[in-house]
Formats: structure tokens, C-alpha cells, sequence
């Protein structure tokens, strides 16, 4: 007549504190980006940078128009 309901699975078994994974530290979003344009020495790779820049302005220049078309309706 009636159907089983489904048994709960018992809690997971959790770790004593001591056993626990170190928590990271938090690398700040400055520090990552500026990573992103360091070669393998760790100085800043100017080369990098500016031909990164180059292609966010050429896509910039791409994607503009069509911004300023949907903020004009």
C-alpha cells in the first residue's frame, strides 16, 4: 500500500581538526593580473603587455559600435 521511503545516508565521518588541509592564501587581483606580464625571470614583460593592449584596443574598436547601437534604443 505504501511505498518505502528511501533510508538517509548516515553523515560523513569528518577529519579531526589537526588533519585538515591548510587553508590558501588569497592572492590579491593586482598581484594576479600583474603575473599574467611577468616572464620567467619574474620582470615585467613590456612586450607582453603592450600587445596585450593592442588587442583589447583593436577589440574594443569592434565591440564599440555595437554597444553605443543597444544603448541608444
Amino acid at each position: 500500500m505504501f511505498m518505502e521511503r528511501p533510508r538517509r545516508r548516515p553523515a560523513p565521518q569528518r577529519r579531526p581538526f589537526s588533519s585538515r588541509r591548510p587553508v590558501k592564501q588569497e592572492i590579491s587581483t593586482s598581484e594576479r593580473l600583474l603575473s599574467m606580464f611577468q616572464d620567467d625571470d619574474g620582470n615585467l614583460d613590456f612586450e607582453k603587455m603592450t600587445g596585450t593592449f593592442h588587442k583589447l584596443n583593436d577589440i574594443y574598436g569592434q565591440v564599440s559600435p555595437l554597444i553605443t547601437r543597444f544603448r541608444k534604443k
